[in-house]
């Protein structure tokens, strides 16, 4: 699922709740490109939320997120903290390897907020290739790239700990789960249609 189809509920989520909802988004990447920056949308998603990019679809969110409110969780390449706007408010991000044993850093960080609901945003980017390749950048021609760069990223394992840690801790009142691709169904499904009987006509 494309991480832009929560601007929607992310946008309602804000207005209902204001000051009390705080966002956690658990990620590879901070999804705060602007246009300027990136041609895709669905890396623009949280900027939209702010307030920020495109002033057309920005109009659409009726109430903006609080950038007070918002904690990053496993963000793992430096570029991508180069974005205009990720600089502008120097957002925290807790590292994978921070959250790997412990969820304390990022229940501190969202205490401060002040917030009592938490909308989570999960990313499948940010699971180890190694341990779940579902995911759009293990797409079968560059999987072996990106395993080779070594990237840091959480286990699944983690990952539930510190969802399952936040919500015996707050309201999760929202959970999106993105960047499902099941490559390695697809890739039987094309097999399978050219084998005898179960080729299509």
């Amino acid at each position: 699922m494309n991480l832009s189809v929560e601007l929607a509920p992310f946008a309602y989520l804000t207005e209902k709740y204001k000051e009390e909802l705080a966002i956690l988004w658990i990620d590879a990447h901070p999804d705060i490109k602007t246009a300027e920056l990136y041609p895709h949308y669905h890396a623009m998603v949280l900027a939209t939320l702010l307030g920020e990019g495109d002033p057309n679809l920005a109009s659409l969110v009726p109430r903006k997120v609080n950038p007070s409110n918002l904690l990053f969780a496993g963000i793992n390449d430096e570029k991508e903290k180069a974005p205009s706007v990720y600089e502008k408010y120097k957002f925290p991000n807790v590292s994978s390897e921070e959250f790997a044993s412990s969820s304390e850093n990022v229940l501190a960080a969202l205490r401060a907020t002040g917030a009592s609901r938490i909308a989570v945003h999960f990313d499948l980017d940010v699971l180890d290739l190694r341990e779940f390749r579902s995911q759009g950048i293990a797409k079968p021609e560059r999987y072996g790239e990106y395993v080779s760069k070594g990237l840091k990223r959480s286990s699944i394992q983690s990952v539930t700990r510190l969802i399952q840690d936040v919500s015996n801790e707050f309201d999760i009142v929202g959970l999106g789960i993105t960047e499902h691709l099941p490559w390695d169904a697809l890739t039987l499904s094309n097999m399978l249609n050219n084998l005898p009987l179960l080729k299509k006509h």
